[in-house]
């Protein structure tokens, strides 16, 4: 998944509110790994299908 606003690639795993923000964000996390992040769900760009074998990634 793309966030087209900081240009980032991650893994989507929630789209939920923010204790800072009172709207929904979507909650991603870096490809490899690393500090989650936080984006407009209008920003998510090129989904991946997820299928049985495709997750957890290692």
């Amino acid at each position: 998944m793309e966030d087209t606003e900081s240009q980032r690639r991650g893994t989507l795993r929630a789209i939920a509110p923010d204790v800072d923000k009172p709207m929904l964000v979507a909650w991603l996390l870096p490809v490899g790994g690393g500090v989650e992040w936080t984006t407009a769900p209008g920003a998510l760009a090129h989904p991946e299908r997820i299928t049985p074998d495709s997750l957890p990634r290692s």
